[in-house]
Parts: structure tokens; sequence; C-alpha cells
């Protein structure tokens, strides 16, 4: 099957015909992210915090272990907030279990991501925001998604489509942009020009492949800041 012959929508229906019960949007989980980091990255500025380094995402655990392994007198500079796919765990696991009625340790929450470290990341031992294990139990890349609604016969784009289920299969705009190269940027300055209210704009211009510019806050503060889309990037920034 071509990319793009099936919708997101069809997928849903691959995955309750696989047997999932529920079928929830990451980019609820991502929403969350952005709102801690956003408001993280205020208090930080406030605090004085941020004046010779900036604040690092902690969204992506192959970002986070290249920066603690190669670099680790800065890990300290890395956002204090889980992933997405951890902080939809944890809520599935927490809210959701008791929304539902549910004992937690029956609550076996599976995640489909595009990215391998996100499989070592779901191991990491304080993962565990009920007492009752990880908080993601398996995580699925999305080529094993694909390999599996094969080995069903499934064919999604023939199927009909439906939605994600309530309420933790919404997400905002910001949610949505997160997996593009710089989104989380994007998204955690948005939210953190709205607790600002002052304007917060580009300054310096891009380059293709590793970004590099500033913001301009107040007028004459200037914070800089970096987005790439690979790892190597981040080491020529460096």
């Amino acid at each position: 099957m071509e990319s793009g012959q099936a919708s997101v929508q069809q997928i849903v229906t691959a995955l309750r015909k696989m047997g999932a019960d529920y079928v929830f949007d990451a980019t609820f989980s991502a929403d969350l992210t952005i709102m801690e980091e956003g408001t993280e990255l205020l208090h930080r500025l406030r605090a004085g915090k941020l004046s010779e380094m900036p604040m690092f995402t902690s969204c992506c655990p192959g970002w986070v272990r290249f920066l603690k392994s190669q670099y680790p007198d800065m890990a300290e500079q890395l956002s204090t907030a889980k992933s997405p796919q951890q902080m939809f765990g944890a809520t599935a696991k927490t809210w959701l279990a008791y929304r539902l009625g549910v004992d937690a340790k029956k609550v076996y929450s599976i995640s489909i991501m595009p990215c391998t470290a996100k499989k070592s990341e779901c191991e990491l031992p304080d993962m565990d925001a009920a007492g009752v294990g990880p908080d993601v139990d398996l995580v699925l890349t999305t080529r094993e998604l694909a390999r599996m609604i094969r080995a069903e016969q499934l064919d999604p784009s023939t199927l009909a489509e439906s939605p994600f289920d309530e309420p933790l299969g919404d997400g905002s705009g910001a949610g949505v942009i997160f997996g593009a190269t710089g989104g989380v940027m994007e998204a955690a300055l948005g939210i953190f020009s709205c607790e600002w209210q002052k304007p917060v704009r580009r300054c310096l211009p891009r380059s293709p492949h590793t970004h590099t510019g500033a913001r301009k806050l107040e007028g004459s503060i200037v914070r800089p800041w970096n987005r790439n889309d690979s790892l190597r990037g981040c080491q020529r920034a460096w």
C-alpha cells in the first residue's frame, strides 16, 4: 500500500479490529508536554537561570541520551517534563483507570511511535506513576504496526473511518506540529508567549538544516535558539 492511501481514522479502525479496547491520540499528551515545557521555560527565565545557557527540550529520549552522554555538564539545562509517550502512559494508568473504574494493573498501555528510542524510554525505572509497573507496557514502531496489519490481512484503505476515543483523543494545533522539526520549539514558545504577554519574534535568519537564530523578548532582551534536523546537526551547532 502506497503512503497516504489510508487515513489516520482508518488506522484507528484497523487497531480496533486487531483487539484494541480504546484508541487515543498522542497529540493530547503532546499538548501536556508543551504546557509543561512552556511553563518551565517561563519560570526559569524569570528566575534568571537562562542567562548563560538555554533550556533544552526533554521530549525525545534519543536526544536526552545524546546530551547526557556527550555533554553531561549541560544535563541540568534539560526540561524536567516527560515525553508525550510517558505523559500519556502515566495518564492512562492513573486518571483514565480511575475514570473507567478499573484497577491500574489491568490497563495495558501500548504506544505506537516512529522511533526505536521510545522502546528503551518506557523501560526507565522511574516511569511508574501508578506504582503498578511501567506506565507504557509496550512500544511498537510504525513499521512493526504495518507488519502486524499485513499479518492480519487488513487493508486500512478499504476500512471505514472511526474517531479516536474520548476524552483523550483530541489535541490542539500545537500538539499536531509537535512531530515536525522545530515543532516542539514553536509550540512551547506559543505557550510561553501567552504567559509572557509581550512580543516574541525571530530576529535572525535560519539555515536549511541547522536553524540558528534568536528570539527577542521585551525589545532589548535577546534569547538564542537553535533547532536541528538530526543529532549530527546538534554536534555542528556545538
